[in-house]
């Protein structure tokens, strides 16, 4: 699984064309990546430039891993005992109601905003209609059996085919 990290003949192209592939990969996703994950990105990339132009056959994964792997803790915030972290998770406890209670009191008077980007609204909307049509079919051929029953009783054995057609393919789409 970890082939990379002991891999030395990867090369700066490799290791560029794996980016491309990565990046190629994630365009259609419905989702944006924030903000922070962009930075983290940019730094890599500049990290990766700066290797692979001073060390041959640099691999960034593998030579930097050691310093991450000793740094993440920390940089997520992590302390040193078990006590500290509990302290800080005290101190924010006040902030974490208030801002339950302002999302609570936004939820009950209707005034709650979810921001989406015309893309994730554009792939909610294909798999909306995906499932929403196939049922508002299903109920259009109900109705219409019915309205064909009381146009013309004499249709009745139609209506009824018409109607568990319908109720057929509202269960087995």
């Amino acid at each position: 699984m970890f082939d990379i990290f002991s891999d030395d003949t990867l090369s700066a192209l490799s290791m560029q064309t794996l980016a491309f592939e990565v990046l190629e990969s994630t365009r259609n996703m419905p989702f944006k990546l924030p903000q922070e994950a962009i930075y983290i990105l940019r730094v890599s990339a500049i990290i990766e430039g700066l290797g692979t132009t001073y060390i041959k056959n640099f691999n960034g994964i593998k030579d930097i891993l050691p310093i991450l792997q000793a740094n993440i803790p920390r940089a997520l915030g992590a302390k040193d005992t078990l006590l500290e972290m509990l302290i800080d998770e005290i101190k924010y406890t006040p902030w974490l109601v208030k801002d339950l209670k302002t999302t609570l009191r936004q939820a009950s008077e209707g005034r709650m905003q979810v921001e989406m980007s015309p893309r994730q609204l554009e792939w909610m909307t294909k798999e909306l209609q995906g499932y929403v049509r196939p049922l508002l079919l299903s109920f259009a051929g109900m109705l219409g059996s019915i309205f064909l029953l009381l146009l013309d009783p004499s249709l009745k054995s139609a209506a009824v085919i018409l109607f568990l057609f319908s109720l057929i393919k509202l269960f087995y789409r």
